[in-house]
């Protein structure tokens, strides 16, 4: 799991796109109840 700002989104599925690597993003803003399940892990 990386965390990845807004801003650097594009950056990171053009290196992902170029190594022909595919992964799943999922949006998340402070407050959201996919941060606080992943703190519980």
């Amino acid at each position: 799991m990386t965390l990845i700002t807004k801003a650097r989104r594009r950056r990171m599925d053009d290196l992902l796109g170029r190594a022909e690597i595919k992964a799943t993003t999922v949006m998340a803003a402070a407050g959201d109840r996919v941060i606080a399940d992943l703190a519980r892990v």
